[in-house]
């Protein structure tokens, strides 16, 4: 009978044993766990460090190259610019794309200029839109790309809730030299000044630009297409105010509109030259 009475007592010893081994097992795989994702943010932040790195490379070339080319007219044209990132699409391309053709509704044309604007504004698209003075002392459009891209990046790592995978995958893409493809810069040379807006009969002063356009292509280290541009502001616009700031935000939306103009009409002028200074045709 003696044997019977230890059942119990060596049940519960094996029971307490076996959850014992299973906290120290899942201990061991949170472990595990948590090395692993910060082995991954460390691959990361490596990946974002080479990305500077490059940019910095990149960058320097860009400069080089801007330089020389802001000092001379652009060549003689060798026909249409061939990048088709940069080609000015046709109105109504977008309604058409989403078969919205005829549809009433926003202006697609005029939204999308907008939204091209405001990237190149926040550095968040490999377009800018600068002067001469500012050139020397602003990275280019690309460099302000990759940094744009990086802080979101960080950004995320910083939430505690980000998919590392895709972090991981987009880290390795901008620390990547064949990332660096083209960029635009549009130089304004001159521009009218700020001019009227009358709420009351709503109507504004519109407002001219002349100026250059060039693309720079990274992997020829090369200007590959250069052009003159002049632009105007929209005959018509549409902006949002509140009561007592209507000349404001009307004179804003004035200049935001010409930015977004001088974009398209930069792009219109583009056309292809002959790269020098170490550019392989």
């Amino acid at each position: 009978m003696q044997p019977r009475m230890r059942a119990k007592p060596l049940a519960f010893a094996a029971v307490v044993l076996v959850l014992l081994a299973l906290g120290v097992y899942f201990q061991w795989e949170a472990y595990q766990d948590q090395a692993a994702e910060q082995a991954q943010r460390e691959s990361i932040e490596r990946e974002l460090a080479e990305a500077e790195r490059i940019a910095a490379e990149m960058d320097a070339r860009w400069h080089s190259a801007m330089a020389r080319a802001l000092e001379v007219e652009p060549e003689a044209a060798l026909g249409p610019c061939p990048i088709a990132q940069f080609a000015v699409q046709a109105p109504g391309t977008l309604k058409r794309k989403l078969g919205l053709e005829g549809a009433s509704g926003p202006d697609l044309d005029a939204w999308m200029r907008a939204v091209r604007r405001e990237d190149a504004r926040m550095g968040a698209s490999n377009e800018m839109l600068s002067t001469p003075q500012a050139i020397a002392e602003s990275p280019g459009p690309m460099h302000r790309l990759v940094r744009y891209r990086i802080e979101g990046i960080r950004r995320e790592l910083r939430t505690g809730r980000a998919d590392l995978s895709k972090l991981a995958a987009r880290a390795h893409e901008l620390a990547s030299p064949s990332f660096w493809t083209h960029d635009l810069v549009v130089v304004i040379d001159r521009e009218s000044p700020v001019g009227r807006v009358d709420p009351g009969s709503e109507t504004f002063e519109g407002r001219a630009a002349i100026g250059r356009s060039y693309v720079f292509d990274y992997q020829r280290n090369a200007v590959v297409c250069a052009g003159r541009f002049t632009s105007t502001s929209s005959q018509v616009l549409r902006f949002a105010s509140r009561l007592g700031t209507e000349v404001t935000d009307g004179i804003g939306a004035v200049d935001a509109d010409l930015e977004a103009n001088v974009l398209e009409s930069a792009k219109s002028s583009l056309r292809r030259v002959a790269p020098k200074d170490g550019g392989r045709r």
